[in-house]
């Protein structure tokens, strides 16, 4: 191989971004649903058909580099996109804290089943559990 071909080479995977590896990825696993669906649609045509496709549709998908190609396509894509919202999500929303009994807590806490506010939480002295916001319950008389 010659160095301007390798320079060349290089210089193309060092231009792969993760957009596009994402847009390979979901590609790739667009091809895959097109040749589902079709084999679907063959199905509408007679059952001969549908046999015929898939038979065609199972020797290309299930052909190992194929294969391999698609599953790693499927992880690849599924993780870029988690970590793109990931991303988002730490771009879009900035950190904030607030001040809890001295201590900075993230706002992205949640108090799940509890009937506690932000003022009793900030309070210095917590209030009795008799007077605590009691929590609803309905029972059904059958």
């Amino acid at each position: 191989m010659s160095a301007r071909s390798t320079t060349r080479a290089g210089k193309f995977v060092r231009g792969i971004g993760v957009r596009q590896l994402r847009l390979g990825c979901g590609l790739l696993l667009f091809a895959y649903l097109v040749s589902h669906f079709l084999n679907h649609a063959l199905g509408n045509i007679s059952l001969e058909a549908l046999a015929t496709g898939l038979r065609y549709h199972v020797l290309f998908w299930q052909f190992p580099p194929v294969a391999i190609a698609f599953y790693g396509a499927a992880l690849t894509h599924g993780g870029l996109g988690i970590w793109a919202l990931y991303e988002l999500a730490e771009d879009a929303l900035p950190q904030q804290h607030v001040e809890i009994r001295g201590r900075s807590e993230p706002m992205t806490v949640r108090m799940v089943g509890s009937a506690a506010t932000l003022a009793e939480l900030t309070a210095d002295t917590p209030r009795p559990l008799d007077q605590a916001n009691p929590v609803e319950t309905h029972s059904i008389d059958v």
